[in-house]
This record gives structure tokens, sequence and C-alpha cells, in this order.
């Protein structure tokens, strides 16, 4: 009978005698830690850099997304649904802090509609996120979506009567401008974080708050044909801000989650 030290290990495919610590079998190739094996079959992936077991060289966002490798990312569309659900809330309650508490918030049914275009927003990222494109179509690609999700919600807030509550035309071509933007600029603010720095929660969060900021300085061109014109302030600028900062932290946060589910680590 053969006598194995504290240091060695049988091999549970061919039985050989191996190191301890040995992730994989140097008689019969077996692995024997699936963390490694995944790590060393990202690093042959065609067309990828080499030392992707932290992932570190990503440059690209669909890179994060490969179905093949890492399955569906359902963590994201999380994170898109709660930072959407907060910027319902996030303007009423700057304004009614700085406003001695005059807090005003919509109908509970304006609510529930918006809601449910959330959870609808978030499944569209999700998918869009997956498609196996060029990054910089992915953007334009959301952007369009979110002008066809923009028209839908209209028209269905203008079906149900609401108090003290106006809506623009489903058609206004400033409210569809608006409406392809904000999917726009938002997608590309993810685009352009993996690709100057790679995947960094600071990367995302700065790309991101800009994107936000800048597309509210670009609301008032939007709607200056309206007879009730956009009117940018200070508290809009903040709100968005902050908007930017949690959806920066929390897509990051998501990619995060789920790719370390799969063994894989992404750089600080």
């Amino acid at each position: 009978m053969e006598i194995v030290s504290s240091d060695q290990k049988k091999c549970p495919l061919c039985g050989e005698t191996i190191l301890a610590v040995a992730v994989k079998c140097k008689y019969c190739g077996e692995w024997l830690d699936p963390g490694a094996k995944r790590a060393q079959s990202l690093q042959g992936a065609a067309g990828w850099p080499s030392g992707l077991a932290e992932a570190r060289s990503f440059r690209r966002y669909p890179q994060l997304f490969d179905r093949k490798l890492f399955g569906i990312n359902y963590h994201i569309g999380a994170a898109c649904f709660v930072v959407s659900f907060l910027g319902l809330f996030l303007y009423p309650l700057i304004y009614g802090f700085s406003h001695p508490f005059h807090f005003y918030f919509s109908p509970l049914g304006y609510y529930l509609i918006q809601i449910f275009f959330l959870i609808l927003m978030a499944a569209l990222f999700v998918l869009i996120s997956h498609l196996a494109l060029e990054d910089w179509v992915l953007p334009l690609l959301y952007g369009l979506i979110c002008v066809l999700v923009h028209i839908f919600r209209l028209l269905i807030l203008q079906a149900i009567p609401m108090d003290k509550i106006k809506f623009m035309p489903p058609f206004h071509i400033g409210g569809l401008i608006a409406g392809f933007l904000s999917g726009f600029m938002v997608f590309l603010g993810l685009v352009l974080a993996v690709r100057s720095f790679g995947p960094k929660i600071w990367s995302f969060i700065l790309w991101s708050a800009g994107a936000y900021v800048l597309l509210q300085l670009l609301y008032p061109l939007c709607y200056m044909s309206m007879n009730n014109k956009y009117r940018l302030n200070s508290i809009s600028l903040i709100s968005d801000l902050i908007e930017g900062v949690l959806w920066g932290a929390l897509i990051y946060a998501g990619i995060v989650l789920h790719l370390r589910k799969k063994g894989i680590h992404l750089g600080a």
C-alpha cells in the first residue's frame, strides 16, 4: 500500500500521487480547481489579451457580457431598476429639503405606471448589454429603444386622467430627441468607462456622472420649442449628479457580483 504524505494527495481521476496544492494533475491533465480551469480558458479565448484571470485587461464593454463564458448577468438589470426608481424621488426630495420641507409627489397611479416602464427598461438594458455587437453600436441601439418606450409611456399616461399633471405630446420632436439622448448618453458613459481606464469603479462613476450632468445641460435645447420651456436649475443638476454616481457604482457592482460567481475578479 502506497503511503501518501501530508503534502501530497491522490488524483481522483487517475489515482497518481500529486502535490496537495496542485490545481491540475501532471499525469492525466485533470483540473482539480474549477476556478483555475475557467481562468485558463479565458486566457486562451480568441482575440482577448492574456492574463485575464483578474480581468484587468478588458477594454471593450461587450467583453464583460460574453454569454458563452459568463452567462446572462441579471445583476445589472436590478441595478438599472434601483437607480431609475430612486431617480423618481431624488428631485422632489432635494427640492423639499431646500424649500422649507415643501415636498410634492405625483399621484400613486403615475408611479405605478413608471415602475412598469422601469422594469421594462431594465430588461431591455440587460438584453442590449449581451448583444455581440461593437460597443459603439450599443448606445445608439439603446437610445432608439428609449425613444420607442418614451412614446409608449406618454400614450399610456395621457390615456389615464391625472389631476395637476400635464404631459407633452408623445411625438413632440424635443421629447423624442431627449428620449434618445437619455438612453444614448448613459450607455455611452459605460462604454467610455471601459474603453478609457478598464473596468474600475472610479471610471464607471466618473463617466456616468459626467454623462448624466451633460444630459441635463442638453435638455433645455431639446425643449426650447415648447411654450413652457424647460428650465435648468441647480436642483436638477444635483439630482442628476447623484443619479449618475449611483448608476456608475451600482452597474459596476452588478458586473463584479456576477463575474465573481464565475471565478473572475475585476481590478480595483
